[in-house]
C-alpha cells in the first residue's frame, strides 16, 4: 500500500548536524541545508503510533515499524507538481549559464587512478573542460519532468534557456540566537546563550538566470511549497495508515 503525505510546515525546521551542542560542548547548533531522510522516516513512524490508540513503542512494534514501513522524502512540491534534488552528474558553468553531464571518460596512455578494473572517473569531456572554469552549485531543485529529461535525454551538454524554468534554490537558512532566562531575576542566565541554524521551508526560492531581486515582488521571488513524504506499507503488515490524518507533530 503507497500513501503520499503532505507536510505543512508551522514553523522553521532545524536540521541539525552531528557536531557536539549542549552545555560545555558547543553554543552554535550547526544546521543542514535540508532535513535527513532518516529523520524524516523516524518522525514518521512516531507519529503513526502516536496517532493510534492504544499502540506504544513497546513490545515488536519498533521492529514492525522498521521493517513493515518504508519512507521516501522529504521533496518540496508546488501546485501539485514534485521537486527532487539535483542529481550529482550536473556541472554548472556559471558564467555562461550552461550545464554539462560528467560521464565515464577514459584515460590518456599516461594517466592512471585507483579505480577497480573497468571502472572509469566520471569527469566532463576534454573539450567541456577546455574552458577551465571552477564549476558552481546548481540549482537545489528540479522539476521532475526536468530530472526526466535530464535522466533520460542523450545531451551531454544543455543551453542556458534551460535552466529558465524548473528550478528552485535551496532553502534560505537563518541563525538566531537565544538565552536561558533566570527565573529568580527575570534576566538572561550566566552563559547560557546559544545560536540555532533554521531552515525557512514554507517557501523556496525561485531560479532566475537574470533577477533582479530590487525590483521583484516576493511572488517573483518564492513560491509556497507544501513537504511531500511517500509511505509504503508492506503488503504483509498489521499496521494500518489512516485514511485521514491531519495532526500537529514535531520533525524530529
Amino acid at each position: 500500500m503507497n500513501a503520499l503525505l503532505e507536510l505543512t510546515a508551522h514553523d522553521p525546521l532545524i536540521a541539525r548536524e552531528g557536531r557536539p551542542f549542549g552545555v560545555g560542548q558547543g553554543n552554535r547548533m550547526r544546521g543542514l541545508p535540508w532535513p535527513l531522510p532518516s529523520v524524516v522516516a523516524g518522525s514518521f513512524r512516531t507519529a503513526s503510533v502516536k496517532s493510534i490508540e492504544g499502540l506504544d513503542f513497546t513490545g515488536e512494534i519498533p521492529q514492525r515499524l522498521l521493517t513493515e514501513v518504508a519512507v521516501a522524502g522529504l521533496f518540496p512540491t508546488h501546485n501539485g507538481q514534485l521537486y527532487l534534488p539535483a542529481p550529482l552528474d550536473g556541472v554548472w558553468h556559471n558564467e555562461t549559464k550552461r550545464i554539462f553531464r560528467a560521464a565515464p571518460q577514459g584515460l590518456s596512455p599516461d594517466d592512471g587512478t585507483d579505480l577497480p578494473d573497468g571502472l572509469q572517473p566520471i569527469m566532463l569531456t576534454a573539450q567541456q573542460a577546455a574552458d577551465d572554469f571552477k564549476a558552481a552549485i546548481p540549482p537545489a531543485w528540479w522539476l521532475l519532468e526536468k530530472y526526466t529529461d535530464w535522466l533520460t535525454g542523450q545531451h551531454v551538454e544543455y543551453p542556458p534557456n534551460w535552466l529558465s524554468t524548473g528550478f528552485l534554490n535551496s532553502a534560505l537558512r537563518a541563525l538566531r540566537d537565544h538565552v536561558a532566562l533566570d527565573a529568580h531575576r527575570g534576566a538572561a542566565a550566566e552563559s547560557l546563550i546559544f545560536t540555532s541554524d533554521n531552515l525557512h521551508v514554507t517557501h523556496l526560492p525561485r531560479h532566475s538566470q537574470s533577477a533582479n531581486h530590487r525590483r521583484m515582488s516576493f511572488g517573483e521571488l518564492f513560491v509556497e511549497v507544501t513537504l511531500s513524504v511517500q509511505i509504503t506499507l508492506a503488503a504483509n503488515s498489521r499496521l494500518a495508515l489512516p485514511s485521514h490524518w491531519a495532526i500537529w507533530h514535531p520533525l524530529v
